[in-house]
């Protein structure tokens, strides 16, 4: 409901209608779009068994990782660290990080501040620039 002249203060969104996104091998759900706050973004990321997401950075977003299923390897420049299920990861910028999935693959929760996408204040260390999250039919992600 809005009321004339006020903002909403909340939104509900169901698991359903998300936007389903594929972006450098893992599959993805963005929790929030930028019609709903530029102050930060989330994103559900899935990776399969052995997965990875290759070591990238950000030179204004802190980025905290919630690890919900699974385990892996974060990589933060030179060093690695374990993940398991209910770990959680703070990451300053610039830090160069990447994750790799065990065998059981990992799903986590990526919640940035502020908002970032592969446009916006996302660099990749190899130097190349993704390309954009792409959005995936229902039948490619069963």
């Amino acid at each position: 409901m809005r009321m004339a002249g006020r903002k909403k203060i909340f939104r509900l969104k169901s698991w359903r209608k998300l936007p389903r996104l594929a972006f450098i091998g893992a599959r993805m759900r963005a929790f929030l779009d930028p019609r709903d706050t530029g102050a930060l973004c989330a994103y559900h990321i899935a990776l399969a068994s052995r997965g990875s997401i290759p070591q990238a950075y950000h030179q204004k977003a802190v980025e905290l990782i919630w690890i919900i299923k699974g385990s892996g390897v974060a990589r933060m420049g030179r060093r690695s660290v374990r993940l398991m299920k209910g770990d959680s990861l703070l990451i300053h910028p610039p830090t160069p990080h990447g994750f790799v999935a065990g065998r059981s693959g990992m799903t986590f929760l990526a919640v940035l501040s502020p908002r970032v996408d592969s446009q916006t204040d996302y660099y990749s260390c190899s130097g190349h620039r993704h390309a954009p999250p792409r959005a995936l039919s229902d039948r490619s992600l069963k």
